[in-house]
């Protein structure tokens, strides 16, 4: 995973370079192999004259070509930083908890196949299970009728 962070307009940035450094690697290295690239870009913003912001963003780059954005702006630097890595390590998790799509629109996993037995695959809601009527698969929803 490489880290790039950029600052603008900040005086302590060696220090909220380190900070960051520190948590990114605490909080996303459970994602191993998956991240190849975070981009994070730090900006003093003054909203209100006598209240300085900064604002944290974050650009995450999966190794399936994705990319996840956070991005937060707070008048605490490290609490900025700290809701952006947070906001981040859920979005990569969900992103990664979603079944992947192949090209014809069916999800992995899912066989396209007629059976004869009742299959149900492990993958798809609880709404949309895979039902076999009259010798024909196909999805039903909700309400138990076939599309």
């Amino acid at each position: 995973m490489r880290i790039d962070i950029t600052g603008q307009g900040i005086d302590e940035m060696d220090q909220l370079h380190r900070y960051v450094t520190q948590r990114l690697l605490f909080v996303l290295s459970r994602f191993g192999g998956a991240i190849t690239r975070v981009g994070v870009h730090l900006v003093r913003m003054q909203t209100v004259p006598d209240e300085p912001r900064l604002g944290c963003r974050l650009t995450i780059s999966l190794v399936s070509g994705r990319k996840i954005l956070a991005d937060i702006a707070d008048t605490d630097a490290h609490a900025a930083i700290d809701q952006g890595v947070e906001r981040a390590r859920r979005l990569v998790g969900l992103r990664l908890a979603q079944p992947r799509v192949r090209g014809n629109g069916m999800r992995a996993g899912v066989s396209s196949r007629v059976s004869d037995t009742t299959a149900e695959p492990v993958d798809a809601p609880r709404g949309r299970r895979r039902k076999v009527v009259g010798g024909h698969a196909g999805i039903a929803n909700k309400k138990g009728s076939m599309r």
